[in-house]
């Protein structure tokens, strides 16, 4: 028997969905898996606390673990182009700009690591996978040619966690109750969706703001997530979106930015980093 840290980015479910990636390939195996659900903000994890055979770190990095030499036993699987040019590129693992770490992790534990697909063969599907992995992976990287990857968001926020496994553990075994299970979380991502729009809309009429900041024009709103809630308020003259919140509990607040429609080559991941977080070009966020 093994022993295996997981750490991954807890915010999303691209994150969620590779630390369910990595425990179905490992602990299926019989080993012993510990896991670490990490944001920006977050205290470091203990890395060295336990002799672990294999620590993976998935859909996110921790600067002060990216150490090949310190970590010599670390897999880091990621798709944060800020991360992937600033850390050590002789890191083991898999990471394409581009691509949802769920989407990599599922074919670094699937098929022969010195034969992984490139990027061309995700933008293309060719490669197998299990729908909720596609899905949710072309969301977190804003591809919506499939309409159900912005319903599936939606759908999964209203399952409780008992149907969340249920849902993971049918797609990744790949038997027929996945179909039903999958359609269902969809059917409720279709209602939950158009509730969610009208209460975004309420909020951005009632709140949102515009801000100046770093040369840029923002449309800025307390208490939303994601780049849709923003939708019902944007005007031609937003070149990108900023939510916050504030917890109470660390006094801190969360800001996240997001791409605003006709701006999208505007790298707001500059901002995030040179404000101590990171993420994408388009979608990133950090904490004050």
């Amino acid at each position: 028997m093994k022993k295996f840290l997981i750490i991954h980015h807890d915010a999303d479910f691209d994150g969620i969905l590779s630390r369910e990636v990595c425990l179905y390939h490992l602990a299926n195996e019989g080993n012993e898996c510990h896991v670490i659900g990490w944001d920006y903000g977050k205290p470091i994890p203990d890395a060295d606390a336990f002799n672990y055979d294999q620590i993976y770190m998935v859909d996110i990095s921790i600067k002060e673990l990216m150490d090949p030499v310190r970590l010599p036993n670390l897999v880091w699987i990621d798709h944060h182009q800020t991360a992937i040019d600033q850390f050590d590129p002789a890191i083991p693992g898999y990471r394409i700009d581009g691509v949802a770490a769920c989407r990599l992790a599922w074919q670094w534990f699937s098929g022969p690591q010195d034969h992984l697909p490139g990027k061309p063969q995700y933008v293309d599907r060719s490669v197998t996978e299990p729908l909720l992995i596609r899905l949710a992976g072309e969301h977190d990287i804003w591809d919506h040619r499939d309409p159900r990857a912005l319903v599936l968001q939606s759908g999964l926020r209203e399952l409780n966690e008992e149907e969340f496994q249920d849902l993971v553990k049918y797609q990744l075994k790949g038997i027929d109750l996945q179909d039903n299970l999958l359609s269902d979380c969809l059917e409720i991502g279709l209602r939950a969706k158009a509730s969610r729009d009208r209460a975004c809309a309420a909020t951005i009429a009632k709140i949102a703001h515009d801000l100046q900041w770093n040369r840029l024009t923002f449309i800025c709103c307390n208490g939303l997530s994601g780049s849709q809630a923003f939708e019902s308020g944007i005007k031609p003259h937003h070149q990108a979106l900023m939510a916050w919140r504030y917890d109470g509990q660390t006094k801190k607040c969360t800001v996240s930015l997001y791409h605003a429609p006709g701006h999208e080559d505007i790298d707001l991941s500059v901002l995030a980093k040179r404000e101590g977080g990171g993420g994408h070009k388009g979608a990133c966020g950090f904490q004050v």
